[in-house]
Parts: C-alpha cells; structure tokens; sequence
C-alpha cells in the first residue's frame, strides 16, 4: 500500500508543478485568462482524485482473492 500512496502523492506533485507552470504561462502572456481557468478546474478535479485515492488507499490494495 505504501508504494500506492507513495505513487499518487508522485502524480499530485507533478499535478501541482502542472499548475504552476500554467500560472507562469498565464503571467507570460502565453495563454489567456479563460484558458488558464479552464486548465486550473481541470486541475483541481485530478487533485482531488488523486487526494481521494491517497486517503481511501485501502479500498484500492485488497488482495486479489480478498473478499
């Protein structure tokens, strides 16, 4: 389970340097206003994923032949 949590919280970091890099663009003036929002709500919705998979880690590692 630890090498489960541990890979999530991997995808979450660079989730979260995703998002930063689309505040830089959008600093730049590389994307645009209604671009950004739209990748920072796509953003939140695969942190939040991430963050439920990190927190109900052991509904996804039972065993195969577990009930």
């Amino acid at each position: 389970m630890a090498a489960f949590v541990n890979k999530r919280s991997e995808a979450l970091g660079e989730a979260m340097e995703t998002q930063a890099w689309s505040d830089h663009a959008l600093d730049c003036g590389y994307i645009v206003e209604a671009q950004h929002s739209s990748f920072d709500r796509q953003w939140q919705q695969i942190g939040g994923m991430l963050n439920r998979m990190i927190d109900r880690a052991s509904d996804f590692c039972k065993s195969a032949g577990a009930p």
